[in-house]
């Protein structure tokens, strides 16, 4: 479904589908508007905290959620590198190039 023009960057409420709002603004809002409404119980999807769903819809909303392909690219990540095609990858090497100062070698003093 597209958004009318002027509406790409809104999303709507789920505690009160009058309520339209900017996705830069929607965590404040879903804090206030649960608040005001503690008569509606909705569940947390685990892939977004944004995305805020009846408990009857967890299964479906999880296995559709727009934001769970970033989450399962972070977890299996595959490295594009063409020799190592098919695996995590890995990186087993000590990073530190240059060893810590040794700090009892100052002859400064204070």
């Amino acid at each position: 479904m597209s958004k009318l023009p002027g509406y790409e960057n809104t999303v709507v409420c789920p505690y009160n589908k009058c309520h339209i709002i900017l996705k830069s603004r929607i965590q404040t809002h879903l804090i206030k508007c649960a608040k005001q409404h503690p008569e509606i119980v909705l569940e947390t999807c685990r892939f977004d905290v944004t995305h805020k769903f009846p408990a009857a819809e967890r299964n479906s909303h999880e296995a559709e959620c727009p934001s769970r392909e970033n989450f399962d690219r972070y977890l299996y990540s595959v490295s594009t590198n063409n020799t190592n095609t098919g695996t995590a990858s890995q990186s087993t090497t000590n990073t530190r190039r240059n060893p810590p100062p040794n700090y009892d070698d100052d002859d400064e003093d204070w």
